[in-house]
């Protein structure tokens, strides 16, 4: 399962009632996968906000500054002062540098694996069959099966 595809798990995971689970042990392997990704999305936060820090803390100026403008140009009605306030957004561009350097650090975090103790596909189905579901959920724990 890649760290992208943790959160959506977690959404889907609140609808299954635990306690109309019948089989223990199944119960006991998709809580400890859940508490597992729990605490992989609060790792994930954190390493985000590391990543946010080195990137973009040096451009907390710029970056309010580049808000401002933007909310400036949102409400200018006058299209040379429009085109005038969107060239000075477009000069920060040390800034939008680091900014996609940002996103990309972020992105690539998030392709990078995690480990479970890997849920059977056919008794999770038997199992969330007893209580209802939407389909939506088998897709958002897919990545949990192995």
């Amino acid at each position: 399962m890649k760290k992208h595809e943790i959160t959506p798990a977690l959404e889907a995971l609140k609808a299954v009632k635990v306690n109309k689970i019948g089989d223990d042990k199944f119960k006991k392997a998709l809580i400890a996968d859940y508490v597992t990704l729990v605490k992989e999305k609060k790792n994930l936060e954190d390493e985000i906000a590391a990543i946010k820090t080195t990137h973009l803390s040096p451009f907390e100026k710029e970056q309010e500054e580049i808000a401002q403008l933007q909310q400036e140009l949102q409400t200018e009605t006058e299209r040379t002062k429009q085109v005038e306030i969107a060239r000075e957004i477009n000069s920060h561009k040390d800034y939008f540098e680091a900014f996609r350097a940002f996103n990309k650090a972020v992105e690539e975090l998030g392709k990078e694996e995690i480990h479970l103790g890997g849920l059977d596909q056919v008794k999770f189905i038997d199992e969330m069959d007893k209580q209802g579901f939407e389909l939506g959920l088998i897709e958002a724990v897919f990545p949990m099966f192995n």
